[in-house]
């Protein structure tokens, strides 16, 4: 019976070594869903979205990649940077070059809500925290007033919001874990050794996506021990 048990830990040990994965892993990808450029995208609780230039067309898919809604809001401007959602409204940011950035809240239609800018913003990324909004390293209302800022220790794309900490993509290929007080925690390779152009969470996954091959990675970064994501991995291990 004692060796039985040794057995059955050792195995239940090799199980979860291959089933949770490491920090990084790919869980699965699919090619970005037809845009000109593609620089933010962001979680509504039950698809992806991404913004793209361009022009500034707003495409909506399923977890597959399989398209499910878009509108475009017409060519006013050239650069969007980030792109988040706050449970009801999509917020962009974007900027012309030696004009600062503006960000906008818009319905999932397209319809303008609000808007603000500031020219010290000099990240364009963005990610909810409710009820702030995380611009680059800058914490922020909904009507653009500073709550609370750190100094970056890598230049930030656009942002996802995990765990009371950001992960962002630096400029040399990784993406960071980075606290609200600019420590960083952990990091990873891009996938396909890109560069790291829209960034996400869904709640289990962080979602990011690869500027140079164009791709879509949906990406492990459980560490260590058992979140409510990974009982669903356990149950499917079993059936």
């Amino acid at each position: 019976m004692f060796k039985i048990f040794i057995t059955l830990s050792i195995a239940l040990v090799l199980i979860s070594a291959s089933a949770f994965g490491a920090l990084g892993d790919v869980v699965s990808s699919f090619h970005h869903p037809g845009l000109a450029g593609t620089s933010g995208l962001a979680w509504d609780g039950g698809y992806l979205w991404f913004a793209g230039e361009p022009h500034p067309f707003f495409v909506r898919t399923n977890r597959a990649g399989s398209t499910v809604g878009s509108f475009n809001i017409g060519a006013t401007y050239t650069y969007i940077e980030g792109l988040t959602c706050d449970g009801e409204y999509l917020w962009y940011s974007w900027h012309r070059l030696a004009r600062p950035y503006h960000y906008y809240r818009i319905t999932t239609t397209g319809s303008h809500v609000s808007s603000f800018n500031k020219a010290y913003f000099v990240d364009g990324g963005l990610t909810w925290e409710d009820p702030y909004l995380w611009a680059g390293p800058a914490k922020l209302t909904t009507t653009g007033s500073l709550v609370a800022t750190f100094e970056a220790p890598v230049g930030l794309g656009d942002l996802g919001w995990y765990g009371h900490k950001l992960w962002g993509g630096g400029g040399d290929k990784r993406m960071y874990n980075i606290t609200t007080t600019g420590s960083i925690v952990a990091s990873f390779a891009v996938p396909g050794d890109g560069y790291a152009a829209g960034t996400t969470f869904d709640g289990e996954y962080l979602w990011l996506i690869n500027r140079d091959n164009k791709w879509v990675y949906q990406i492990d970064i459980d560490v260590v021990g058992v979140n409510p994501g990974s009982f669903g991995k356990i149950k499917g291990l079993y059936r």
